[in-house]
């Protein structure tokens, strides 16, 4: 079934849903650029006291980098990491969801300018 460019345009959202659409697309990125943020810090903060504070020693030792980064440094020395990045994952797919959703209404879009094109040449 062929719909026709006015068809079309009818399914296409309007510019303030479009906007709306931007908006909540910056909205998003800031909270995940302000989430990553934190996340960064948290990470500094524990390398560095896994490196100064003698509890975290093995064998008498600052526990290697390497070592940092396969075990506190993801989690957390008490798992207090893991809701940050269960966060950044949402956060990440709820940004994925906007920029999709935007992307299609720009396909829509080019979609009604074709069959509106089209339809003009077919009656000239």
């Amino acid at each position: 079934m062929e719909l026709s460019s006015t068809e079309i345009a009818k399914k296409i959202p309007d510019w303030d849903e479009l906007t709306k659409i931007t908006d909540n697309i910056s909205e998003i990125m800031l909270k995940k650029m302000l989430l990553e943020k934190k996340i960064k810090a948290e990470e500094a903060n524990i390398v560095y006291t896994a490196t100064v504070e003698p509890q975290y020693a093995l064998n008498g030792k600052t526990p290697a980098i390497s070592f940092i980064e396969a075990t506190y440094k993801y989690t957390g020395f008490k798992n207090e990491l893991l809701p940050l990045r269960e966060e950044m994952a949402l956060l990440t797919s709820e940004l994925e969801k906007a920029r999709n959703r935007y992307e299609i209404f720009k396909q829509m879009l080019d979609i009604w300018r074709t069959v509106s094109a089209n339809e003009r040449n077919i009656k000239l």
